[in-house]
């Protein structure tokens, strides 16, 4: 098998606009946690979550004495040559992110006040693709509400809450990644490998 490089799904449009801007530095300093906090997450801490689940994802894969031949960056970047010798294909996909309540409030002279919550929310899905036909031939899916209190933090203070959004994503990434080895079981991975096998032999 061979792992594709985990795909963030959610719509950044927002963050680009905002990135993309001569005045970004400016607007970002003058915007409330929600809005900056949203846009930094889309930007800077999806890529990290992108390699960071990469390799944890393939260390479980390993750990359950799967053949991880090589990873890819997509889909695209498989050869056909690789298409025709690995049995499947995983490509994780997570849409997660912070949704953020927050509370401003406007004091003369000290200026804004920002308290708020952070919530994670959102799945994380890992597709088994047989990669000639892209026939699905296994889906795993895991919803971040169900990592319990640690999707959730607050913070008193607007220039807290980046601090709260990380101790977040420290707390619940290894939660998350124990969801993922619990879901994968081999017995199915393996009956989804002989499936994979069938339909090949069919096709000589």
């Amino acid at each position: 098998m061979a792992l594709i490089k985990p795909k963030y799904s959610a719509d950044q449009q927002r963050s680009q606009a905002l990135s993309s801007s001569p005045y970004s530095g400016l607007m970002e300093k003058m915007m409330p946690p929600d809005y900056r906090l949203k846009n930094k997450y889309n930007n800077t801490y999806v890529i990290n979550l992108r390699n960071s689940m990469q390799s944890s994802i393939e260390s479980i894969l390993l750990s359950k004495g799967f053949n991880v031949v090589k990873t890819f960056d997509s889909t695209d970047a498989v050869s056909y040559s690789y298409k025709k010798t690995i049995d499947l294909l995983i490509e994780p996909e997570f849409d997660f992110g912070p949704v953020i309540r927050n509370n401003r409030t406007n004091i003369p002279v000290v200026g804004p006040i920002d308290k708020g919550t952070i919530q994670m929310t959102g799945k994380i899905k890992i597709l088994f693709v047989e990669p000639m036909s892209r026939e699905t031939m296994l889906i795993k899916n895991i919803d971040i509400s169900t990592l319990g209190p640690a999707s959730s933090v607050e913070y008193s203070d607007g220039n807290e809450a980046e601090n709260s959004l990380v101790t977040m994503l420290n707390n619940i990434y290894p939660k998350m990644m124990t969801k993922i080895e619990n879901v994968i079981h081999v017995d199915e991975v393996m009956h989804s490998i002989d499936d994979v096998k069938r339909l090949k032999e069919k096709e000589m």
